[in-house]
């Protein structure tokens, strides 16, 4: 097995930025109805789907943790190397968020809150090494509701945490014949203990936040990473053909069961099965040269900014959120529409949380990430990685 050596690919920044534009929209735009216009709702209907820009960092995720780990496989230090460069870049900013919360925000916000925010915050609090551990997820599951107070959304990178902790075993013992039959029984298996979840009348907020039904996005990532380093012969007009056909379907599972994934078994069970079968086709045609019609969109200034930053504007931007309503307060109806005023909110939200992200990845995050040449890898032996067996 020879190294390989990685390129860097726009498009992928590109990717990651329409992502978190997506819920960043999302969020911003979760807030009381006012209005009876049912322009309004179609509105809110739309910017409510950004939630799966989730899944999307999911499939991301998958393809360039396994592009990293294939390519390094044969060198020396290969753990050392992964695990120290995913805790300069993620744990710096994660555990400075929880500081920020746990030791100041929260604590000290009490009298500004509402009863039911002061709720939140306490069960926040009282849920507090669950965040340290990257298992909030799993506490999310247990208590059947979504945290509130900022911290909801670190759900999602709980999962990828736990996935960082056992793929890099996976693709290290295994051949790639083997990590492909791997993802493609995760994708399955995942999908499967949704549907059987929900026969059984679970909770779909318990299903759309634990590990084991969640999983199988990131699977579709690491399954397109080793076709891709594999050198696979992509019939790439079947992939695009493909790709609109699940595209299509997307659009009208959104259209017909809702917005959120929580409103309609389909959805959180087939439904996320498919957005994930698109966002990974997607990625078969960005990594390639084949001509492409949306590359384009993914390549543009705007996309690829706000994916440079994407780390930061996802973490930060649900506080800045909270923030802004405490400041603005609910919508307001203008000229018989609370569409203005969302979009006025949505723009300065996301504006401030721009401003916050530029500001942590120059004072903060980029001086961690200077340390990886400075950190010596670790020489240690480890068993050499299995290359036909299975």
């Amino acid at each position: 097995m020879q190294e390989k050596r990685l390129t860097h690919l726009t498009e992928l920044d590109g990717l990651r930025g329409l992502a978190v534009v997506a819920v960043m929209c999302y969020h911003f735009v979760h807030l009381p109805e006012v209005s009876n216009n049912k322009w309004d709702l179609k509105f809110n209907n739309i910017l409510l789907s950004g939630w799966i820009g989730v899944d999307l960092f999911f499939v991301l995720s998958g393809f360039l943790i396994t592009r990293i780990l294939l390519s390094s496989k044969i060198k020396t230090g290969y753990f050392s190397s992964f695990y120290i460069k995913r805790f300069l870049r993620i744990f710096p900013l994660y555990y400075l968020y929880l500081l920020l919360c746990f030791c100041i925000i929260l604590p000290y916000s009490h009298t500004h809150l509402t009863g039911t925010e002061q709720v939140k915050v306490t069960v926040a609090q009282h849920s507090e090494i669950w965040f340290w551990l990257y298992l909030s997820n799993i506490k999310q599951m247990i208590n059947g509701v979504f945290f509130g107070a900022g911290m909801g959304h670190l759900w999602s990178l709980a999962i990828e945490e736990q996935f960082y902790i056992i793929w890099p075993l996976v693709i290290y013992f295994f051949s790639s014949r083997v990590i492909k039959s791997v993802s493609i029984s995760i994708f399955f298996g995942a999908m499967l203990l949704r549907i059987s979840l929900a026969l059984y009348n679970v909770d779909p907020q318990l299903i759309y936040v634990f590990t084991l039904t969640r999983i199988d996005a990131l699977a579709l990532g690491t399954l397109v990473a080793t076709l891709a380093m594999d050198n696979y012969d992509f019939s790439y007009g079947r992939i695009r053909f493909t790709l609109a056909i699940s595209a299509i379907l997307s659009v009208l599972l959104l259209y017909f069961f809702g917005p959120r994934a929580e409103h309609h078994p389909v959805m959180y069970t087939i439904g996320l099965s498919v957005f994930g079968v698109c966002f990974a086709l997607t990625l078969i045609l960005l990594q390639s040269k084949f001509p492409f019609p949306g590359r384009f969109l993914f390549t543009n200034r705007a996309l690829v900014f706000f994916g440079k930053y994407s780390y930061a504007l996802y973490i930060f931007h649900p506080l800045v959120r909270q923030v802004l309503l405490k400041f603005f307060g609910y919508p307001r109806v203008v000229f018989g529409s609370q569409v203005p005023w969302e979009m006025m909110f949505i723009i300065i939200g996301i504006g401030i949380s721009l401003l916050v992200a530029l500001l942590s990845w120059h004072l903060y995050e980029k001086w961690f990430l200077k340390l990886k040449t400075r950190i010596p890898l670790s020489k240690v032996k480890l068993p050499d990685p299995i290359k036909t067996v299975l």
